[in-house]
């Protein structure tokens, strides 16, 4: 387990039960889940899923 802490993401509870309704986890493991689309996450900022303001452009 130590090992894969370097792919771990944190998010709240509300997030993750949103990811998982939506079919966006896979658990091959019980109690370990993953984002299976590369798309739902960016090396530079995270994970995309659930962000409604990653989502959007805002220009300051």
């Amino acid at each position: 387990m130590r090992e894969l802490g370097q792919f771990t993401v944190s998010v709240t509870r509300r997030q993750f039960e949103e990811m998982r309704r939506a079919g966006m986890l896979d658990e091959p493991l019980s109690g370990i889940y993953y984002v299976e689309d590369p798309m739902l996450y960016d090396c530079k900022s995270g994970l995309k899923a659930g962000n409604e303001y990653l989502e959007q452009t805002f220009v300051i």
